[in-house]
């Protein structure tokens, strides 16, 4: 185990390539990354069948039905690099780089405000993404809104993590049940969860 873990903190404790989260519940959430993916891909496909036949008998429809094919095809992909960045840990290389900007540009020490307006702009980006999502998928965002609210929760979750706010990682990092984990996991089940039910065929219990 302490092996595994230098190939991604190295001897003198920075970040380089390999497995970030050896842990039980680091390859669990891994496999529901890779597993999301794949549904939200079985969705994205499940989509585009729709839309080719009803293009000319119902032509809104198909309009609705490839704008979901795209919202699911970049939910795969997301998901997929999100499930890889899980072990590589690319946010803590990015935690670094900016923190060796800090001291070199002297600012180091008031870090903290920058922090903090960081995470406020993920949250308000977060909240104009998913009203942009809505829009760009009107007529049919009520078939997929848990999907559109569990993927912007685990994009903005792990942004917030990059930002490495050192009581905001020890808040959610606690007790026997992390809070980390039921955000994280708790928003691939959502996107998971509709993705499944998505692909089932139309008019089935």
């Amino acid at each position: 185990m302490m092996l595994v873990a230098l190939l991604t903190t190295g001897l003198d404790g920075r970040w380089q390539p390999g497995i970030g989260d050896p842990s039980v519940m680091g390859w669990v959430t891994e496999l529901a990354y890779l597993s999301t993916s794949l549904l939200a891909h079985r969705a994205s496909a499940s989509a585009r069948k729709p839309a080719r036949v009803a293009t000319t008998v119902a032509p809104f429809e198909a309009a609705v039905d490839r704008r979901l094919s795209v919202f699911w095809g970049f939910a795969a992909v997301a998901l997929l690099l999100l499930g890889v960045n899980k072990q590589l840990d690319l946010q803590t290389w990015f935690t670094e780089v900016l923190r060796d900007l800090a001291r070199a540009q002297g600012w180091y020490a008031v870090r903290r405000s920058y922090q903090v307006l960081f995470i406020l702009a993920v949250l308000a980006g977060g909240v104009v993404g998913m009203v942009t999502v809505g829009y760009a998928l009107r007529g049919g965002l009520r078939r997929v809104a848990g999907a559109v609210s569990g993927l912007g929760l685990v994009v903005v979750f792990v942004i917030v993590r990059a930002a490495s706010f050192h009581h905001v990682d020890l808040w959610i990092g606690r007790g026997p049940v992390r809070l980390n984990w039921i955000l994280e996991l708790g928003g691939l089940a959502l996107v998971g969860v509709f993705a499944w039910r998505f692909s089932r065929p139309r008019g089935q219990p």
